[in-house]
């Protein structure tokens, strides 16, 4: 199960990312952390297929605070996990049926790029 997140201008240039749901998990923490929006929001983001949107500002707060808050404590190989801390093991890439907490995780390369992203467009929709 993957997401895509759209600009919401579509001649805007930021065009559109995908994501699975292994690293959007991670991403949501950070959102949700920041209390964009009601509660009905933070749990239809979970799913894939549900519109949800940020705008503009939101977007870019969402981007300071990465780049700000998390970018910084994470070296080249560094994931931050479900529960917002951060490893440096490597990813063993099995499927955790202990544990399905470690099956979540986003790398740095896709927060950058999650960034980058939320710096462009116009505001984003997450489907």
């Amino acid at each position: 199960m993957g997401f895509t997140i759209r600009d919401l201008d579509p001649a805007g240039g930021a065009g559109a990312l995908d994501v699975n749901a292994w690293q959007w998990r991670p991403t949501l923490e950070i959102i949700e952390s920041l209390g964009f929006g009601d509660e009905t929001r933070a749990i239809l983001m979970h799913y894939s297929g549900v519109s949800v949107e940020f705008d503009r500002d939101e977007a870019r707060a969402i981007a300071r605070a990465i780049r700000e808050r998390y970018l910084p404590r994470m070296g080249a190989d560094t994931r931050l996990t479900a529960e917002g801390g951060f490893t440096d093991e490597p990813d063993r890439v099995g499927f955790h049926r202990d544990d399905l907490a470690l099956n979540y995780s986003a790398t740095r390369p896709w927060l950058e790029r999650f960034c980058e992203f939320c710096e462009r467009c116009q505001g984003f929709a997450v489907n």
